[in-house]
C-alpha cells in the first residue's frame, strides 16, 4: 500500500525536473534570440537619421565664411549610405556646396570626392550676393490660361500645358513660385502626373518664402527617367540655387528643408 504514494512522489519529481529543464532551455533560447537581435541592431547600417538633420550640417556651416549661411537640412540618399560634402567655393559674397552619397562616412572636403571624375554629386547648393536684377525668374499668369491648355493639378491649382519646338511644357504657380516641367514631346511622358505629384507634396510642405520671386524648373532629357531640377529663389540681395538630378520631389524636399 505504500508503493503508490512513493510512485506519485517519484513522478512529481520527474515532472518538476522536466519542467525546470524546459524552462532553462526556453530562457537560453530567449537569451540567444535577444543577443542575435541586439547584434543585428548594433551592426545595422546607418539609417535616415545619419542623412537628415545631422551634425554635419552645423559642421559645414561653421566652415562657411558668409554670414547667416543657409543649407538644406535634408539630403535624400539610399538607406545605409551617408551624406558627404565638398565645399567648392567659399567667400564672404557666397558659397557653393556639393553633396554626395557615400557608403562610408567621410570628412568634409574629403579628397576622394573630387579626385575621381566618375564620382558625381547628388546635388549642388549655392548662395551668392548680387546687386543686379536677375532675369532668371519667368512670369506666369495663372488667371489667363486658355481653356484648351488648362489642366487641373489638384487642390484648386490650374496649370497650363503647351508644346513648342519638339518639347512639352507644364507651368503653374504657387504663391510667388513659378513651377515648370519640361519634357521631350517624342517621349510621351505624363508630365501632368509629375505636376500633380509635386503639387501633392507642396500641399503639406512649404518652400522658402522668396522676397519677390522663386522658380522651380524640372527638365527631363530625352529618354531619361531622372529629371534635372533647378530651384532658385531670392531673399534680399542673396540668390539661392539648388540643382539636382533624380526625382523632382527629392529636390523639393531639399529646398523645403533649407535654413
Amino acid at each position: 500500500m505504500k508503493i503508490f504514494p512513493i510512485m506519485v512522489t517519484g513522478s512529481l519529481l520527474f515532472l518538476t525536473s522536466c519542467n525546470a529543464n524546459e524552462q532553462a532551455n526556453n530562457d537560453k533560447v530567449s537569451a540567444d534570440s535577444n543577443q542575435v537581435q541586439a547584434e543585428q541592431t548594433t551592426n545595422k547600417p546607418a539609417a535616415s537619421q545619419d542623412n537628415t538633420n545631422s551634425e554635419w550640417i552645423a559642421d559645414v556651416k561653421n566652415q562657411l565664411i558668409m554670414q547667416k549661411a543657409v543649407l538644406p537640412q535634408t539630403v535624400p540618399v539610399a538607406t545605409g549610405n551617408y551624406v558627404a560634402v565638398n565645399i567648392d567655393d567659399n567667400t564672404l559674397e557666397g558659397y557653393n556646396v556639393s553633396f554626395y552619397s557615400s557608403e562610408t562616412k567621410k570628412d568634409i572636403n574629403d579628397p576622394s570626392l573630387t579626385s575621381n571624375e566618375n564620382v558625381q554629386p547628388l546635388a549642388k547648393f549655392s548662395a551668392n550676393v548680387t546687386s543686379e536684377a536677375s532675369n532668371t525668374f519667368p512670369t506666369f499668369n495663372e488667371k489667363d490660361i486658355p481653356e484648351d491648355m488648362s489642366v487641373d493639378l489638384g487642390y484648386g491649382i490650374k496649370g497650363m500645358i503647351e508644346g513648342a519646338a519638339g518639347s512639352t511644357y507644364l507651368q503653374w504657380k504657387e504663391g510667388r513660385w513659378v513651377m515648370q516641367v519640361k519634357t521631350v514631346s517624342a517621349d510621351n511622358r505624363d508630365i501632368e502626373a509629375v505636376g500633380k505629384e509635386m503639387v501633392e507634396y507642396l500641399e503639406s510642405h512649404s518652400l522658402p518664402a522668396p522676397n519677390d520671386n522663386g522658380f522651380v524648373e524640372v527638365s527631363y532629357p530625352a529618354g531619361e527617367d531622372n529629371a534635372e531640377t533647378r530651384i532658385i529663389w531670392e531673399d534680399g540681395d542673396t540668390i539661392y540655387e539648388l540643382s539636382t538630378t533624380g526625382k523632382p520631389v527629392d529636390a523639393l524636399k531639399m529646398a523645403v528643408s533649407a535654413e
